[in-house]
């Protein structure tokens, strides 16, 4: 394995040896690769996320999550991931995407189009969120966490503040705000928290959430990208009422739109009641918010 480097400025990754290593090899197409100097890949600009893969020629490509088949996973050797928000020129990277050849293509595909992402079973209460409660409108921390992404290991830390991500503009482009410990997001110049609206079916947009009986239910997610793997995303759409928001809870995991993340590369942690206030509802029958991290493979300490 190489070591790996994204130049958010010119959109360019590059694979090089690691320190004191003379070379790295990859195996693609069934024939064995290797690599003694850096190299380096523009990807293209436009927004997306991006898988970045040696072809069975040796040569390093790209793709959009979209259009990197199955047959892909089964023959190239995958190296880097990317998310890129053309709008503002910014990347959001997955540390490694290398993964080794102990395990076989055909395992790494199934894996990945059904565990994904997953937060470890092997490091206690892993990702343990605290001070998240009735009334707060902020929360103190989430506790360190290990995921795994197929052979891959990733360490979160204990992290007392985490950015808000929602999508903006025409295409839904992602976007994140400046890390705190806000339960809810309040657009500067607003006075209320805001949602995460689509407009006619076809522009995102952020939305303050004027009436008093405003409800939204905010996640916390944990997804490969670094440096802060872990982050809350802004509800996308309100809730007229406490009971309609509770029983939102329910169901509002399998309607939120992630369209041009790459879901197989996230394990959502918590769901929330937020008002418009920024503080938090408890679900009705006296939880705080909803536990999610048993949704991909974790088992939750007895």
């Amino acid at each position: 394995m190489g070591t790996i480097t994204w130049t958010e400025g010119t959109r360019t990754f590059s694979l090089e040896p690691k320190a004191g290593q003379s070379e790295f090899h990859f195996w693609s197409g069934g024939k064995f690769f290797s690599k003694t100097s850096t190299e380096s890949l523009v990807i293209p600009d436009v927004g997306g996320t991006y898988y970045v893969y040696y072809d069975t020629d040796g040569v390093l490509q790209s793709v959009l999550n979209q259009n990197f088949a199955g047959d892909l996973f089964r023959t190239v050797a995958i190296s880097g991931l990317c998310y890129y928000n053309k709008t503002e020129g910014t990347l959001w990277v997955a540390s490694d995407e290398q993964h080794g050849i102990i395990m076989d293509s055909a395992t790494h595909l199934r894996l990945h189009l059904t565990d994904g992402y997953a937060l470890s079973i092997w490091q206690g209460d892993s990702a343990l969120i605290t001070g998240l409660v009735d009334g707060a409108t902020t929360y103190t921390n989430t506790g360190s966490g290990l995921f795994e992404d197929e052979d891959i290991s990733t360490m979160a830390s204990l992290a007392t503040t985490h950015p808000f991500i929602y999508r903006d503009g025409a295409t839904g482009e992602w976007r994140e705000t400046t890390a705190d410990n806000e339960c809810g997001h309040t657009v500067s110049g607003d006075t209320w928290n805001s949602w995460n609206e689509n407009t006619s079916g076809t522009i995102w947009q952020l939305t303050e959430c004027t009436n008093s009986t405003d409800f939204v239910i905010q996640f916390f997610i944990a997804t490969n990208f670094t440096p802060n793997p872990i982050r809350k995303i802004i509800g996308q759409q309100t809730y007229s009422s406490r009971a309609n928001a509770r029983a939102g809870l329910k169901n509002e995991l399998t309607a939120i739109e992630l369209a041009g993340l790459p879901s197989s590369e996230s394990v959502f942690l918590y769901a929330y009641i937020c008002k418009r206030t920024g503080e938090v509802e408890d679900d009705g029958d006296g939880n705080d918010y909803v536990d999610l991290r048993a949704t991909k493979g974790y088992n939750l300490p007895d």
